[in-house]
């Protein structure tokens, strides 16, 4: 088994990635893993400022509508 990130570049196939299993089988701290990502980015994203790159962006998805290829922005530090 190696790392391979180029893995990710085009839309992965469904359920290629499934990092809390799924069903009855899911793991216990599924929710309080979710919770602690949020509490941790919103966190995170206080502290800097982000400058977006690119104001062409064209819909997918259904019931949830995202930005085809992602939102292009820069990270900068916080004054």
């Amino acid at each position: 088994m190696a790392f391979r990130p180029e893995r990710w570049e085009n839309d992965p196939l469904p359920y290629s990635f499934v990092p809390f299993g799924g069903g009855y089988r899911r793991c216990i701290g599924f929710a309080f893993a979710t919770l602690e990502l949020k509490a941790t980015l919103a966190r995170l994203l206080q502290r800097v400022e982000l400058k977006l790159l690119s104001t062409d962006a064209s819909a997918t998805g259904t019931s949830g509508l995202r930005p085809k290829s992602g939102v292009p922005v820069r990270v900068l530090a916080q004054n």
